[in-house]
C-alpha cells in the first residue's frame, strides 16, 4: 500500500534507499499546486542523507571487497577490465523505471545503491563495438554472444560510489505541450511551458568497472579494452547521452 503522506515515519525509518523511493514516495502531481508539482528537491536531500548514513558507506566497501578477491581469485587466466571513472555531467538512468510515478530512476532492489546494470554495461559496450568495429563480427560474437550463442565475457554491475549531494534534481522544460499531444493549438510564445523535473546522479561521481574475459581469448580481450574507453568517454550511458549526460572521463 502505498503511503501518501511524504514526510512520514515510514519513509523516514526506510534505510533501504530504493524502498523509499519505489514503495514509499508517491510522487503524483499535487492537485493543489500544479499538474507536475513533485517534491523532487525534497526527495533528493533525503536519499542523500540516506546514502551517508554508515551502514550504507560501509555496504558499499565490503561489496568493493568482495568485488576485489572474486578478481583475484582467477589468478592469472582471466583479462581484467578494472578502472573507475567519473562522470563528466550529470546521468539518467532508468528514466522509464517508474512504478507509481511517470519518470523513474534505477536504484539496486537490495543495496539501494545507484548503479549501472550489468546487462546495460554489456548492451553500451556491444553498441560501441558495432559502431567503431562492424568488420570484427566474430569478435564480437566471442565477447557478447548471439542468439544461439553465449559471450566469454562476464560484466559486473557498475556501482557508484557514495558521496555528499550524489542525487540532483533536473528538469525537462516542454513548451507547448497542447501544440505536441494533440496539434489543437498552434505553437505560440505566449503558452505557459509544462516542467517535469525528475531524479540524476550530479556531475563529479566516479563508478567502478569491472568486465573479465578468459585469456585464450587474448585477441578479443584487447579489442574489449580498445572499444571501453570510447564507450565511457563518447558513447554513454543511460539517457540524453547526445545533451551530454552519462559520459565519463
Amino acid at each position: 500500500m502505498v503511503n501518501r503522506k511524504y514526510n512520514s515515519l515510514a519513509i523516514r525509518e526506510c534505510s533501504n534507499v530504493a524502498l523509499h523511493l519505489y514503495r514509499y514516495f508517491d510522487g503524483r502531481p499535487n492537485e493543489d499546486v500544479g499538474s507536475h508539482s513533485r517534491p523532487w528537491h525534497e526527495l533528493a536531500l533525503a536519499l542523500n542523507a540516506k546514502l551517508q548514513a554508515p551502514h550504507i558507506v560501509g555496504l558499499h566497501r565490503e561489496m568493493q571487497a568482495r568485488q576485489k578477491n572474486v578478481l583475484e581469485s582467477l589468478g592469472e587466466s582471466f583479462s581484467v577490465i578494472d578502472e573507475s571513472h567519473t562522470t563528466q555531467w550529470r546521468l539518467a538512468i532508468g528514466l522509464s523505471y517508474g512504478r507509481l510515478w511517470d519518470i523513474g530512476f534505477q536504484l539496486h532492489p537490495l543495496t539501494g545503491l545507484p548503479y549501472i546494470p550489468a546487462s546495460s554495461f554489456k548492451g553500451a559496450l556491444c553498441h560501441c563495438a558495432l559502431e567503431e568495429d562492424k568488420e570484427e563480427k566474430a569478435a564480437r560474437e566471442i565477447i557478447f554472444g548471439a542468439t544461439d550463442k553465449e559471450g566469454a565475457a562476464t560484466f559486473f554491475d557498475v556501482f557508484a560510489e557514495p558521496k555528499p549531494g550524489l542525487f540532483a534534481e533536473d528538469i525537462i522544460n516542454q513548451h507547448n505541450q497542447k501544440y505536441y499531444s494533440t496539434a489543437a493549438e498552434p505553437p505560440a510564445d505566449d503558452t505557459d511551458p509544462n516542467p517535469v523535473k525528475f531524479l540524476t546522479i550530479s556531475p563529479r561521481t566516479t563508478f567502478h568497472f569491472t568486465a573479465v574475459l578468459p585469456k585464450e581469448h587474448d585477441a578479443e580481450g584487447q579489442l574489449l579494452r580498445k572499444w571501453f574507453k570510447p564507450c565511457v568517454t563518447e558513447y554513454g550511458f543511460g539517457a540524453k547521452t547526445r545533451k551530454g549526460y552519462g559520459l565519463f572521463q
